[in-house]
């Protein structure tokens, strides 16, 4: 076996376990990083709803006419 061969097969296992590791390293973030943050933004979504209390007026219906059509400031 010359050295081509081994650095060839030495290549491709490292390929693969580069390739593993790095989805390892990834559900790891996801799982200690993104779920729990996800988990707390959900527990504190109540806080931020707008509450049944609102602060707005009824419309009134505009008059029609050309004239307040004209003068509309």
């Amino acid at each position: 076996m010359d050295l081509k061969t081994y650095f060839g097969r030495l290549m491709a296992i490292s390929r693969a376990a580069a390739d593993f590791q790095a989805q390892l390293v990834l559900m790891m973030l996801y799982f200690t990083v993104l779920v729990p943050f996800g988990l707390v933004a959900r527990l504190h979504a109540g806080a931020t709803k707008p509450s049944p209390r609102s602060d707005w007026t009824g419309r009134t219906e505009p008059a029609s006419s050309l004239e307040s059509l004209r003068r509309q400031f």
